[in-house]
């Protein structure tokens, strides 16, 4: 091929491939960011501004607005568009004692249920929709022990009943709510997190852990998976999406840190994320490291990733959903203002013939006994060992490393992270035997 024609090819790709971005609203910072795609085609994207106040954007030809609570200090924002088209939005009361409130609409008009559903605490309260278009929302509230407990409520000829997803586990046991969705076979899924306490046997002060759990709904009764197990305020970046089975799919980080799809590690660095999965069963996730990040699954098995924005301080709010076409739409905050980028022939045979960047971490294995040894090239500073719990247990250097004190097991060498380099670090799983 003839030079000028490669870079015709070259440049023809390039314009076919790209991030479309427009501003929403001009209030910076805003938080809580939840989107929906309506049935017939609209968008829509309801958010918190800079004081809390609740606003709707919804897009067909141009953008549009409602402003739901017009008080500033509202907490725990979710977003439910039903299979008719019926618009849910809900959210807790800025004064305590907080209460759920619910916003509906199914036409030109909202109606406001103030639900008399009390929470324990400013945590997010979730509304989904069943095949039928029934509301239920999901929230946490103190049970008769003193404890927390995860509580669904439904509406159910204008009153509403509740059941108990989760109960706690005592005083020092509070829950907290990432994502709650019901499937096309009314089968409802939930993620949260459990953070609670163990008292140290060689001390009086306790230890606080955080647990990742995906609870899931069949025949009437729940079912729950731990997904991850960490140090307490350890755990971040979670979120969840329903593949086509109707099975939920998690993303988290954890306490090494690693961010992962469903244990898969990606990437060394999320802050947040959100995750959508497309009709050919391609889970896509938007994450922040902190530059604002978008990574999918190939047909080929193998993860991609591009930048969506280049600003290291996007993505305090974050959400994707996937639009008629399969094209990811991310909306992320900025001290400018609310985005929203529209990924253009980003997924699929497209972009995989471009060679977009493979991600996540540079994953290797060793195996040693008593020493390890470590080339001038293997080693940094800050290059440590790591067990299985995220603990750091030996700081590492060039040459012999001293190991026969630690117990026989699985550790993991990491690089310390450089704020400067927006390179994955190098892991390296070691397998201590005697």
């Amino acid at each position: 091929m003839k030079p000028i024609a490669f870079l015709a090819v070259l440049a023809a790709l390039a314009a076919a491939q790209h991030w479309d971005v427009e501003r929403v609203d001009s209030a910076g910072w805003g938080k809580s960011a939840r989107m929906r795609i309506h049935p017939d085609g609209r968008l829509y994207l309801c958010y918190q501004d800079t004081s809390g106040r609740i606003r709707l954007a919804c897009r067909d030809t141009a953008w549009s607005y409602d402003s739901l609570a017009g008080r500033s200090g509202h907490y725990g924002l979710g977003l439910s568009v039903s299979a008719q088209g019926a618009i849910g939005v809900s959210w807790l009361n800025p004064d305590y004692p907080w209460y759920v409130f619910l916003a509906s609409n199914r036409g030109d008009s909202w109606d406001y249920d103030s639900t008399g559903l009390a929470v324990t605490g400013p945590g997010p309260a979730f509304v989904a929709h069943d095949t039928a278009g029934v509301a239920s929302i999901v929230y946490t509230c103190t049970d008769g022990g003193g404890g927390c407990s995860v509580v669904r409520a439904r509406l159910v000829d204008s009153l509403w009943s509740t059941d108990t997803i989760r109960a706690g586990g005592g005083w020092s046991a509070t829950f907290y709510c990432h994502e709650y969705l019901i499937n096309t076979r009314d089968s409802a899924s939930l993620l949260f997190v459990l953070a609670d306490a163990f008292p140290d046997p060689k001390s009086s002060r306790p230890w606080y852990y955080q647990d990742l759990y995906v609870a899931k709904e069949s025949a009437g009764s729940w079912g729950e998976t731990r997904k991850a197990h960490a140090w307490y305020n350890t755990l971040g970046a979670m979120s969840m999406a329903l593949d086509s089975a109707g099975a939920p799919q998690a993303c988290w980080r954890d306490t090494l840190p690693m961010f992962r799809y469903e244990g898969i590690a990606l990437d060394t660095q999320a802050y947040n994320s959100s995750i959508a999965i497309d009709r050919l069963n391609r889970p896509c996730v938007a994450y922040t490291r902190p530059e604002l990040t978008f990574a999918y699954r190939g047909s080929d098995n193998q993860w991609r990733a591009s930048a969506v924005s280049d600003a290291t301080n996007s993505g305090s709010s974050l959400s994707i959903v996937l639009n008629q076409d399969d094209e990811p739409l991310v909306a992320y905050s900025t001290p400018d203002g609310l985005w929203l980028a529209h990924g253009v022939d980003v997924v699929g045979q497209g972009e995989e013939k471009r060679g977009a960047m493979a991600i996540g971490p540079r994953l290797t294995v060793t195996v040693v006994r008593n020493v390890l040894q470590l080339s001038d090239s293997e080693s940094s500073v800050g290059t440590a060992l790591f067990d299985m719990g995220g603990r750091r247990v030996a700081d590492l250097h060039s040459g012999t490393n001293d190991v026969s004190g630690l117990a026989p097991g699985v550790y993991f060498m990491r690089e310390e992270p450089q704020a400067s380099s927006h390179k994955p670090q190098a892991i390296t799983r070691v397998v201590i035997t005697r």
